[in-house]
């Protein structure tokens, strides 16, 4: 267990293994989450999120600026060079907002 009262209200923490976000978010972290429940009409710009497809778990940085109400565009990490996705709604199964994370020295 991890004492992580800096992060605030969330609902549960987890292991990060991956690098979609180096070097904000690194492999060996440790994150606290906060579920979204309304993110099929609203997901605010500019925040880390998890988003749990009906495929695969990703974790990524939301796009301030959307450009449709069918996809989310999302920014990931690739060799140190931001990238931008979209990716449809209607796959998404859940997201969730990261409120903190907690590096290990």
């Amino acid at each position: 267990p991890v004492s992580f009262p800096m992060a605030g209200d969330f609902d549960f923490m987890c292991f990060n293994n991956g690098n979609s976000l180096a070097p904000v978010i690194m492999p060996g972290d440790f994150i606290a989450l906060k579920k979204l429940t309304s993110w099929k009409t609203y997901i605010p710009g500019d925040i880390i999120c998890v988003v749990i497809t009906n495929e695969y778990k990703m974790l990524r940085k939301v796009s301030v600026t959307q450009d449709n109400d069918e996809s989310i565009t999302f920014t990931q990490m690739v060799d140190g060079t931001p990238i931008e996705t979209s990716i449809p709604k209607d796959i998404i199964v859940e997201i969730y907002k990261v409120v903190g994370n907690y590096r290990r020295q």
